[in-house]
């Protein structure tokens, strides 16, 4: 498995592809911070994206990290909550976000699993579960 950063237009592209096949909400990848795609065999199976937010201003933001079901049960999330951690560090962001549905354990447990603490931004719906990590001690 190969974890790529995207940076042109043939990436968005398969981006968000991958985003469709995943996720039923629009992305615009004009307003991503950084995307990775995650390839398997020359096929992605998987991609994650930073932006920003409006509940938590300044701080990055994961914004998707999404495996096809063939990908999932390896790790490959939580590699890919490191990368964007990893990221967000090198860029300077003193903090970073993200949440899951309270559904989605597993992404939850790559959360914890990297360190992250849940969170709770005011103003937000019900029915996700908010992690946060601080960058800078």
């Amino acid at each position: 498995m190969k974890l790529q950063r995207v940076t042109d237009r043939e990436g968005m592209v398969y981006a968000s592809s991958i985003h469709n096949l995943l996720f039923d909400d629009p992305w615009d990848p004009q307003k991503a911070k950084a995307v990775w795609i995650l390839w398997s065999e020359g096929e992605p199976v998987g991609f994650c994206s930073i932006d920003e937010t409006k509940w938590v201003p300044g701080a990055a933001f994961v914004s998707y990290i999404g495996l096809l079901a063939s990908a999932r049960g390896r790790g490959l999330g939580r590699r890919m909550v490191r990368v964007c951690t990893k990221w967000a560090r090198e860029a300077g962001y003193e903090r970073i976000v993200s949440y899951t549905w309270v559904e989605n354990v597993a992404s939850a447990r790559s959360f914890l699993r990297e360190g992250w603490d849940y969170y709770y931004p005011e103003g937000t719906a019900p029915g996700y579960i908010w992690f946060i990590k601080y960058l800078i001690p």
